[in-house]
């Protein structure tokens, strides 16, 4: 098949959603299938066409807009995305589409017949933006609010219009099915993937404590500080950066005389060289459509901590990864938190035991599998 992948964003820029392509297309193109990924060309800078690792990269010109349109990019990205569909299309015919963006998906449909079309959702939209609204600051509240409603009635609309919605958790397609009134046929969990084998067991043995991720008002980081102050022995690493976000968590840090046994490392292209260094994982995120960093903390032995999902105020799908007791803790507080982090860091054959039993867990994803899951029902 002749597949083509869409987003926004890919190389040079590789945050979640850019990997997740990059390792699918090599799985199908192992598969004999041959892929292009469309995306927009960062400060319209980059050759139009190029190829990374073997992947051609097709990409469209990123519109440039006055200050107080900047929210409605979205559109302005649809119309130009139309225009290079156009034109990609002249030269060659596409199998199946598979989008990471709702902005893709109206474009798509003036091209493409809808069997064609999948869309496998980063999150829901209005929950994830419902979130971080709650922490933006008042002179760029209306910018990330008026986006916010122009994405999600984007996904309102599309989720409707394609042969599936895939899903990367059960918890992300519940909400879909829920709030949009999809017809749960259409709508497939499919799991994304990790190469366990390049993380190697590391020996738990010391007192370091390790978060990683984007830090963002939906990561929650701010939870795990709050729980240090009850942690009685032990070090945290944050691995990440964020801002204003980041120095919020600072300044509390340094209230809190934390000082001592938080370190901020800022964001690591490579972090898995400080999970070397931990011998507990936490992410204390508020809204996580999935969760793969707890993948690459389990393919390392390490045993994880997160809160409880309650659908409400922690809307995660942490408990469909972590297993209780036996991979790792779900915890209904800060708290509880720390008093499972002492517990861990207390008991080396019990973080053994249990990162013993993650990295077991972990062999269950792989992205030949997701790849797999995909084709399958393009095959339909």
């Amino acid at each position: 098949m002749n597949i083509l992948i869409e987003n926004p964003n890919f190389y040079p820029l590789l945050g979640g959603v850019e990997t997740y392509m990059d390792n699918v297309s090599q799985e199908f193109m192992k598969k004999g299938h041959k892929v292009t990924i469309l995306c927009s060309n960062p400060d319209n800078k980059e050759k139009k066409v190029e190829y990374y690792k073997k992947i051609k990269i097709v990409r469209y010109e990123t519109p440039v807009l006055r200050k107080g349109l900047v929210w409605s990019w979205p559109l302005a990205h649809q119309k130009i995305i139309g225009e290079k569909l156009k034109e990609m299309l002249e030269k060659e015919k596409y199998d199946l589409v598979i989008t990471r963006s709702v902005i893709f998906i109206k474009p798509n449909l003036k091209f493409f017949d809808k069997e064609k079309i999948f869309y496998i959702p980063p999150c829901v939209m209005k929950e994830f933006f419902g979130k971080m609204l709650k922490h933006i600051p008042m002179k760029i509240f209306m910018k990330y609010y008026l986006n916010s409603k122009l994405l999600s009635k984007m996904e309102k609309n599309g989720v409707k219009k394609v042969q599936y919605v895939l899903p990367l958790s059960k918890m992300v397609k519940n909400r879909i099915i829920k709030r949009y009134k999809v017809s749960e046929k259409n709508v497939k969990v499919v799991n994304p993937g990790i190469d366990y084998k390049k993380f190697k067991t590391v020996d738990l043995k010391n007192n370091n404590v390790i978060s990683v991720g984007r830090l963002s008002s939906e990561k929650n980081v701010i939870s795990l500080i709050e729980a240090f102050k009850y942690v009685k022995n032990g070090n945290l690493i944050i691995v990440g950066g964020g801002g204003d976000y980041e120095k919020k968590l600072r300044d509390l840090t340094l209230m809190y005389k934390l000082e001592n046994k938080i370190k901020f490392v800022g964001w690591q292209k490579n972090p898995e060289k400080f999970l070397k260094e931990s011998s507990v994982f936490v992410l204390p995120s508020k809204y996580e459509s999935f969760g793969h960093v707890f993948l690459e903390a389990m393919a390392s032995g390490i045993p994880c901590v997160a809160f409880k999902p309650d659908g409400k105020k922690i809307i995660t799908a942490a408990d469909e990864i972590i297993k209780e007791g036996k991979t790792g803790f779900l915890v209904k507080d800060e708290k509880e938190m720390a008093e499972k982090i002492d517990l861990l860091l207390g008991d080396e054959e019990l973080r053994k035991k249990m990162g013993k039993a993650g990295r077991k867990e972990v062999e269950k994803y792989s992205w030949e599998k997701t790849a797999k899951e995909i084709l399958k029902f393009a095959e339909k």
